[in-house]
C-alpha cells in the first residue's frame, strides 16, 4: 500500500509539473503573440504619422521631369503620342533609383519605432490607432497625402517674386490646412517656438510664391467637415506624447532630400529620356 500511494503521490507531481511546463509554454507563446502583435501596430502607427514614406510620393514627379526634357515645345505634353512612353521610362528610373536614394529612411523608421515603443503607453498607441482607422482618420491621411503631392509639385513649380493676394478668409484657410500637415504638426511640437514660427512662416510663404495656395483652399473645401476633427486629433494628449518622443530623439543624418534626389536623375538619365523623346 505505502508503494502504491508513493507511485500515486509521484504520478500526481509529474502531472502538476508537466501542466506547469504546459501553462508556462502557453503563457509564453501568449506573451510573443502579444509582442508581434504590438510591434504591428507601432509599424502601423509609424506609416500613418507619414515617417519614412518619402519614396511613395515620387510618382508626382514623373509629369514634371518629362515635361523638363522639352520645355520648349508646345507640343510636348500628355496628348503627344509618345508621352506615355517617356513617362513609363522616366517613373522606371525613379521607381528603381529612390530605392537606393531613400534607403536612410529605414534607419530613421526603424529608430523611430523603437522610440515610440519604450516611450508611449498601450493606451496612447490604441487611442491613436483608434483614430486612423476611423473614416475621419481616414480622411486625415488623404489629407496628408495631398498636401505631401503638393510638396513635391511645389519643387517644379516656378517661384514668383511675390507673394499673391489672396483675401484675408483665403489666406487663413490655406494656413488652417497646412497647420494640420503633420510636418507642421511636427516643426511646431519638437522645436524652439521662435525657430518653429520662422520654419513654418517659410512654408507658407513658399506655398504662396509656387501658386499652390488655390490648392490648399480645394483641400479646405473639400475636407471642410473635418478640419474641426482632426484640430482635436492633432492637439490630443496622444499626439502630444509623441511629439515629446520625437523632440527627445537626435536628428538624424540619412533624412532624405528630394530636391536633390529629382535634380540628380534628371541628370543621371536626361540623355536617355532625350532619346525616347526624340525617337519617331
Amino acid at each position: 500500500m505505502k508503494i502504491r500511494a508513493m507511485l500515486l503521490s509521484v504520478t500526481i507531481a509529474m502531472s502538476g509539473a508537466s501542466t506547469e511546463l504546459m501553462s508556462g509554454a502557453v503563457s509564453a507563446e501568449v506573451a510573443s503573440k502579444a509582442q508581434s502583435n504590438r510591434q504591428q501596430d507601432i509599424t502601423e502607427l509609424r506609416s500613418d504619422f507619414q515617417v519614412g514614406l518619402d519614396a511613395q510620393h515620387v510618382d508626382v514627379a514623373i509629369k514634371y521631369m518629362a515635361k523638363a526634357i522639352a520645355p520648349d515645345d508646345p507640343a510636348w505634353n500628355e496628348k503627344n503620342p509618345r508621352w506615355a512612353t517617356v513617362s513609363a521610362l522616366v517613373g522606371k528610373h525613379l521607381h528603381e533609383d529612390a530605392t537606393v536614394a531613400f534607403a536612410g529612411e529605414s534607419a530613421i523608421a526603424q529608430s523611430w519605432e523603437h522610440a515610440i515603443g519604450l516611450s508611449l503607453s498601450n493606451n496612447d498607441i490604441d487611442t491613436l490607432l483608434a483614430f486612423f482607422r476611423s473614416d475621419l482618420g481616414r480622411r486625415y491621411l488623404e489629407l496628408q497625402n495631398a498636401i505631401d503631392d503638393l510638396v513635391i509639385e511645389e519643387r517644379f513649380r516656378v517661384a514668383t517674386n511675390g507673394v499673391g493676394t489672396a483675401s484675408a478668409a483665403a489666406a487663413a484657410s490655406r494656413r488652417r490646412v497646412l497647420d494640420l500637415w503633420m510636418s507642421v504638426i511636427m516643426i511646431r511640437g519638437t522645436m524652439a517656438p521662435h525657430a518653429s514660427a520662422t520654419i513654418v512662416a517659410m512654408i507658407y510663404t513658399s506655398f504662396d510664391k509656387h501658386g499652390l495656395g488655390p490648392e490648399l483652399e480645394l483641400l479646405s473645401r473639400r475636407f471642410s467637415a473635418d478640419l474641426d476633427g482632426f484640430e482635436i486629433f492633432a492637439k490630443s494628449a496622444a499626439v502630444s506624447a509623441v511629439l515629446d518622443t520625437v523632440r527627445r530623439m537626435p536628428n538624424d543624418s540619412n533624412a532624405s532630400n528630394t530636391a536633390e534626389f529629382f535634380s540628380s536623375e534628371l541628370k543621371r538619365h536626361g540623355q536617355e529620356w532625350q532619346a525616347a523623346y526624340s525617337s519617331p
